[in-house]
């Protein structure tokens, strides 16, 4: 009888070993999305306009500019159902030398780069080990004095566009098979024209928020260009 008791609180022990190393395994291998602004790789320009013989002229003289995020999967395992929100909208104050908090009626669901808007765009996809994806997070037309974001439009309302300004945007990134991430990034834009060299994106980072600290509150000179 002892004997039996043993087996089975042996094995009951084992048993509680091997999953325990088995989610320890999963958690390790699970796949890791990260998010990232680089100028270099997040700024397109494409003509817009009615398509057609007739409207070929107004086509190519309006060009749409389009500022992307990257998405990147840093594990050896597919990330699947991967979706990305705007959870939050900030403007800065110039006066009170603060961001102020914009009412969203619900979360932004931004659309993936280069997708159908039925499909994918906004449903979710995969992305493998090692490579990116773009989400379109702004978009409007070259030169004009406002941009709206890349989201799919309901019924509810939501504030679609924004104008020249500094804006603090709340991102998460999120998937099937992944942990949720959440990063903020600085959207600046000066110059009523919505056109590449007006427009300037950065990540909030602890380094980034102690430049802000002492320019704003310390009122600390810095050579360091667009702290806001």
């Amino acid at each position: 009888m002892n004997d039996f008791v043993s087996r089975v609180v042996a094995g009951s022990i084992g048993g509680l070993v091997v999953a325990g190393v088995i989610r320890i395994y999963n958690i390790l291998t699970r796949p890791r999305l990260d998010m990232s602004f680089k100028d270099s790789d997040t700024f397109d320009e494409v003509p817009i306009g009615k398509i057609g013989e007739e409207a070929k002229a107004e086509f190519l003289s309006r060009t749409g500019l389009y500022v992307h995020l990257n998405i990147e999967n840093k594990r050896r395992n597919i990330a699947r159902g991967c979706k990305i929100f705007l959870t939050k909208l900030e403007i800065y104050d110039e006066k009170n030398k603060e961001f102020r908090e914009i009412n969203l009626k619900k979360p932004y669901n931004l659309k993936w780069a280069n997708e159908d808007d039925k499909g994918e765009g906004y449903s979710g996809l995969e992305i493998t080990k090692g490579n990116r994806r773009r989400v379109d997070l702004i978009h409007g037309e070259r030169g004009d004095d406002k941009a709206g974001f890349f989201i799919k439009l309901g019924w509810l309302g939501i504030p679609n566009m924004i104008k020249e300004g500094v804006w603090r945007m709340t991102i998460q990134a999120t998937g099937e098979n992944t942990k949720t991430i959440t990063k903020k990034f600085i959207f600046v834009w000066k110059g009523k024209e919505f056109l590449k060299e007006n427009i300037n994106v950065i990540e909030e980072t602890l380094e980034y928020k102690g430049w802000r600290f002492a320019k704003n509150k310390l009122n600390i000179s810095l050579t360091r260009h667009n702290i806001y």
